[in-house]
């Protein structure tokens, strides 16, 4: 039973990995033909929207969603009470949320410095209570150790954002609508998405027939339910004010500072729209790598193995070095032509270039922020991650502030305010993990990822130059720069022992402990 567990879980993690992937690739090929039909002013009124609608999700989508699937694995016999209970709690707050947002669309709108966002406010309100209700029927899936609804529900959530926002915001067009009604009618296929996400969830789901004839309270089970639920709700709501914190700062203070409300939108829009997808695909990419690692590490903690903890440790920032490090160099290398490849002829596209060149060196210290929230939480210290979070949060408000209204900064304070930002989290948690873990080899580590990434990508960037004038198509030149710098950092990460088969081979653990059984649902979010 022990091994049955251990493959549904890494199943488990196949399938939501694969589905993430899917997921961003529909976001690139729904981002790029969305900026060139709304424009940035479009842009920034779609996402002033989205931006408040991603926060008011959290609950449903972190939380709660987590605390279902843990309490059902802990309570056997209750899982229909614990459903019906938690379906309650969903939809009353998703119809809460749907209707503060519907009613309040003015008020967040002007709150946000930007009015003509409110018909984007209205149209997104719908969606606040359909991912509640998915949130709901995503969290009983995952009790019950089936993760395959709750990736098909976003890849369905993700396609339908696609084919209807982009269909209904082409036919605002057609209509002769403005940038207001357009991007309006853009968020409404969202909303659409996730009302058909919910749908799937509803007719996928299956009763357990297994109920113990006594019930626990409903008292006990929604205290239960929010003791689990709350650490992490936290967590992800400083990360979501981290975004909103860029939408209630930028825009108003750039105002001050004498632009144009039109034009402050616009800012923002090339910002939210061009560079924080582009930037947001490594850290991305390594939550999906950290993850197996995790139920090793509580494994090793609860076993007092130090060795082991050692070990992992020393593997975790491996790979976190593996990625971030050359994602970054990379990044910051290739901004220039990969913008212009993906956003040829829109406006704006001068002012994204040198924003995403300052943000790409964010990308290691917001890839450790992954890596060092979750080794706090598997020595069970949750609540230091939300302190540095919180920090973090309180530095960028205050620096985004101050350098924003800098007539010579402008824009550039939002990827300088993030940089500070993640810096200021990772220096808080890894003099945590310093008081708290056994020595590793950090430093090592990263100065040798940080040579051998700059030996790979500079030599790329030497047959770039050598083939630039040989080959004409930009296209070609980039696929071939890239594939000559993942080849060449592969090469040199297996010589010096920075990439080892054992990273993607793992020995296989004789038997998990209890411990690490009970933990694996609430690991996987992390």
């Amino acid at each position: 039973m022990k091994n049955k567990a251990r493959s549904s879980f890494a199943d488990g993690v196949a399938v939501l990995t694969a589905s993430a992937i899917i997921v961003k690739l529909i976001g690139v090929c729904y981002k790029i033909p969305l900026v060139r039909l709304l424009g940035s002013q479009g842009m920034g009124y779609f996402n002033a929207a989205y931006d408040v609608y991603a926060l008011l999700s959290i609950i449903s989508t972190t939380g709660l969603p987590v605390a279902v699937s843990v309490m059902m694995n802990q309570y056997k016999g209750q899982q229909k009470r614990i459903f019906m209970l938690s379906l309650s709690v969903f939809l009353t707050l998703g119809a809460m949320g749907a209707c503060a947002v519907f009613f309040l669309a003015d008020q967040i709108a002007v709150w946000v410095g930007a009015p003509g966002a409110a018909q984007s406010l209205r149209f997104i309100a719908p969606a606040v209570f359909f991912i509640c209700l998915s949130g709901a029927l995503r969290g009983y899936h995952q009790g019950q150790r089936n993760m395959v609804p709750t990736a098909i529900s976003q890849v369905i959530e993700a396609a339908c954002k696609l084919l209807l926002g982009l269909t209904f915001a082409y036919i605002a067009i057609l209509n002769k609508q403005g940038p207001m009604s357009t991007a309006a009618f853009a968020v409404l296929g969202l909303s659409a998405g996730t009302m058909l996400s919910a749908v799937y969830l509803i007719f996928t789901k299956k009763e357990n027939s297994q109920q113990a004839s006594t019930g626990i309270s409903y008292r006990v089970l929604l205290r239960q339910l929010l003791a689990v639920a709350f650490p992490v709700t936290l967590g992800a709501a400083l990360s979501g004010l981290s975004k909103m914190i860029d939408l209630g700062l930028i825009m108003r203070r750039l105002q001050d500072i004498g632009f144009d409300a039109d034009t402050a939108v616009s800012l923002y829009g090339c910002y939210s729209a061009m560079v924080i997808p582009f930037y947001s695909a490594v850290p991305a990419l390594f939550g999906s790598v950290a993850m197996p690692l995790i139920p090793h590490l509580a494994h090793a903690i609860e076993a007092n193995n130090v060795q082991k903890q050692r070990e992992l440790l020393n593997s975790c920032f491996r790979l976190t070095a593996l990625i971030s490090i050359p994602g970054a160099i990379g990044m910051g290398m290739i901004s220039d032509c990969v913008l212009r490849l993906l956003y040829k002829g829109s406006d704006g596209l001068e002012v994204a270039i040198p924003l995403l060149l300052i943000l790409s060196i964010s990308v290691p210290a917001s890839c450790l922020i992954t890596a060092t929230n979750a080794i706090l939480q598997a020595y069970m210290h949750p609540w230091l991650p939300m302190i540095s979070m919180a920090i973090g949060c309180a530095v960028k408000a205050i620096s985004l502030y101050c350098l924003a209204g800098i007539p010579s900064v402008g824009i550039m304070a939002a990827p300088i305010s993030t940089l500070l930002c993640c810096t200021v989290i990772v220096l808080i948690n890894l003099f945590a993990i310093g008081k708290h873990v056994p020595k590793f080899s950090f430093v090592t580590i990263w100065m040798r990822a940080i040579g051998i990434s700059a030996i790979s990508i500079g030599t790329a960037s030497l047959i770039k130059r050598m083939l630039s004038a040989r080959v004409q198509s930009n296209t070609l030149l980039i696929v071939v720069t890239v594939a000559a710098a993942v080849l060449l950092y592969m090469i040199f990460a297996y010589i010096f022992g920075l990439f080892r088969m054992s990273d993607i081979k793992p020995k296989k653990e004789k038997e998990l402990s209890s411990y690490g059984n009970s933990r694996n649902d609430q690991e996987i979010v992390v």
